[in-house]
């Protein structure tokens, strides 16, 4: 009976918090959201006609202004429709999502999603799956790699917009020289030769500076899951689910052959691990302390502005090296376009969806995000995408073809192709609670490597339990207690 009355109260709770939250951002939009609402409404259509549907769509800032002039012009063409675009941050995306659909409050029809919190909406069967709506014409249009990351046991729950998956930025003028004394022609493409690389920087003279130490090949993010599974765990050829998501895989001997190759890297001073909240990186790469810095594609905008044009030289791209030739360079995630199982208009929300697929949405996108598009057109003719060699705007053809004087899409391309879909995590309580604190404990260089392997399976056990315990009441208290506790 306790129980129940519990569950009740806490369901009460986040109704009202729900409330709450939504009376404050409509009356204070500055403070709660990253930008104001988008309007995109033409001033000829009546907000209070019946004959006009209305579609909600949450986007993420930096994705907002590009998906308004979307809206406008899909609404230019179909005057029955109105768009109303919210700008929100990830954080607020991600908790503001859940709250309104677990409340059945403000709930949007349409989100930009990105599939690390997907996992769980779908779980508590808040998205509406499009695969039995999608003519296979349009299915086409999409990579394989892209359009699988967001399926789950059969069911489609988005279409990708974008492509993420982690490259290496590094020194092209100190790490070329490391290169060729290890008699290498080209970056690194296995973890035997990147250990062979990194232990040349460590130890060679010509590296040190004048105190006496050296640079960092590489740096490794402290709790960083994304990047461990980019960077590393793909490349091992290991998972962190089973295929069928019944069970943890992060401590099988692929997977836990990522988590020894970064000791090793941090053993030898190879590595160094670094503390996003310690600030950006971008000073140590520009003083040569930390030679490595593995991101996604659109980070190569950050770094050229903050660098300059005329430092962008000393960079180059290098796609991940692998355990052993023929596994996967990379996992592709990215953001989804998905569809709530509370709107009303499924059918005109999907229309609109594939509005945004044009060559003309496909690059104004590509511009605003940086990362590399999902739609197979884009790399077999990228001339219909891209500004031509000729464009009046320099820094935009060179934004869209090259970084610094690499042609950017054909590598970007060839990691596309030897990657696999990122895993959904299906209860984020594995990641917050499970993955961060296994991958800190098991880096510490008090503990012997012989350990790790003991280590994960302890952490498995524990996702293991979280995976066959996981309901949709079962998340309500959790995700009420995260909140109370301030950790969001």
């Amino acid at each position: 009976m306790k129980n129940k009355v519990y569950r009740l109260l806490l369901i009460v709770f986040i109704i009202s918090l729900s409330v709450f939250i939504i009376g404050c951002s409509s009356g204070k939009k500055s403070e709660t959201m990253s930008s104001e609402e988008v309007n995109t409404q033409e001033d000829d259509v009546d907000a209070e006609s019946d004959d006009v549907i209305t579609l909600k769509l949450w986007a993420f800032s930096w994705t907002a202004a590009a998906l308004s002039d979307m809206a406008r012009d899909y609404q230019a063409k179909h005057p029955g429709i109105k768009i109303e675009v919210l700008s929100l941050t990830w954080e607020e995306m991600s908790e503001k999502l859940l709250l309104a659909i677990n409340s059945g409050i403000n709930i949007p029809d349409i989100a930009i999603m990105d599939p690390h919190f997907l996992g769980t909406l779908i779980n508590i069967k808040g998205l509406h799956s499009i695969e039995n709506d999608v003519d296979p014409a349009f299915r086409k249009k999409f990579i394989d790699a892209a359009w699988n990351v967001y399926n789950y046991q059969g069911h489609q729950y988005g279409v990708p917009i974008d492509i993420d998956f982690n490259v290496m930025f590094y020194r092209y003028d100190i790490v070329s020289k490391a290169i060729a004394k290890a008699g290498l022609k080209s970056f690194p493409k296995t973890w035997d030769e990147f250990i062979k690389v990194g232990e040349i920087i460590a130890t060679d003279e010509e590296f040190k500076f004048e105190d006496g130490s050296h640079p960092y090949l590489i740096s490794i993010e402290k709790g960083g899951v994304y990047a461990w599974e980019q960077t590393f765990l793909a490349p091992s050829g290991g998972h962190v689910f089973s295929a069928d998501y019944t069970k943890p895989a992060f401590h099988e001997p692929n997977s836990v052959a990522s988590v020894l190759f970064m000791r090793e890297l941090l053993e030898k001073e190879i590595a160094t691990v670094w503390n996003p909240e310690h600030g950006d990186i971008i000073p140590e790469l520009k003083s040569g302390r930390i030679l490595i810095h593995s991101a996604g594609p659109w980070w190569r905008q950050d770094l050229c502005q903050s660098v300059g044009a005329n430092q962008v030289g000393k960079y180059r791209i290098a796609n991940n090296p692998v355990a052993k030739p023929g596994n996967p360079m990379n996992v592709l995630g990215g953001s989804c376009v998905s569809i709530t199982k509370a709107c009303k208009y499924k059918k005109e929300a999907l229309d609109f969806i594939k509005s945004l697929y044009t060559p003309k949405n496909i690059q104004a996108y590509y511009h605003a995000v940086g990362s590399p598009p999902p739609v197979r057109s884009f790399y077999k003719n990228p001339a219909v995408f891209l500004p031509p060699r000729k464009s009046d705007n320099a820094d935009e053809y060179n934004f869209y073809h090259f970084f610094g004087k690499q042609k950017v899409m054909t590598l970007l391309y060839a990691a596309i192709q030897k990657s696999e879909p990122m895993q959904l995590i299906l209860d984020n309580r594995i990641e917050d609670e499970v993955l961060i604190e296994a991958l800190d404990v098991t880096l510490d260089e008090n503990i012997d490597s012989s350990e790790v392997p003991k280590i994960l399976f302890r952490y498995a056990r524990k996702a293991k339990e979280l995976l066959s315990e996981f309901t949709e009441h079962e998340y309500l208290p959790y995700f009420v207690r995260r909140n109370d506790e301030g950790e969001r």
